[in-house]
């Protein structure tokens, strides 16, 4: 994977990506050339990614099961407080990851020299734009990543709750892709015996708020 270094570089620079605000949740419109407003709030768009992921993965195989779904549905009532907690719109990569970006080593230490894959981005809860790129990382590393996050960007009150949640939303994406059986990445288990492990990782960003 990478070091420490890398991971604390590539978290000050999504921390920076992550500085300006945008002017609405919305994404690029090509017709007005503007960022067009979304038409659901939020939490509701947020909620709604995750219940239609979980449909896509119960029509692809068995392996979500309905006790999958419901243990997801107490998930997401546990982050509603959280996800309603006010935020000024930002900027997500959505695909922030390090096959996503090239550094440099310089004699202060590693820095972020170029970010690509730019057209998935869009504005929103920031907050959401961590996980991707800790999706394999193990402890040492999501520690830097956070530590280099908060050099430019500060946690909002929640953050602990709100991560979990958004890292349940980026990883049902995995999965349901993942479950499609042309893909064939998930071939035995369940979901909550894959996802549950990953969730811990959420609880470190409380140190941060």
């Amino acid at each position: 994977l990478f070091g420490a270094g890398i991971a604390f570089a590539m978290g000050e620079c999504l921390g920076r990506l992550h500085q300006p605000a945008g002017p609405c949740n919305g994404a690029y419109d090509l017709a007005s050339a503007s960022i067009r407003p979304f038409e659901k709030s939020w939490e509701a768009l947020c909620v709604d990614e995750v219940r239609d992921s979980i449909k896509g993965a119960q029509a692809n195989s068995n392996l979500t099961t309905p006790e999958d779904a419901a243990w997801v549905e107490q998930l997401i009532e546990q982050a509603r407080p959280a996800l309603r907690v006010p935020y000024k719109p930002g900027y997500i990569h959505h695909d922030y990851k390090r096959g996503n970006v090239t550094v440099q080593r310089e004699e202060s230490g590693w820095r972020v020299s170029g970010v690509f894959d730019l057209m998935e981005g869009y504005f929103g809860d920031s907050e959401a734009d961590l996980w991707r790129g800790l999706a394999d990382a193990d402890a040492p590393q999501t520690e830097a990543f956070l530590q280099g996050y908060v050099t430019r960007r500060a946690f909002r009150p929640g953050a602990a709750e709100r991560a979990a949640f958004y890292l349940l939303q980026d990883r049902m994406c995995i999965w349901s892709y993942g479950t499609q059986p042309h893909v064939g990445w998930f071939k035995k288990g369940s979901l909550r015996a894959w996802l549950e492990p990953q969730l811990a990782k959420a609880k470190s960003v409380g140190a941060y708020v």
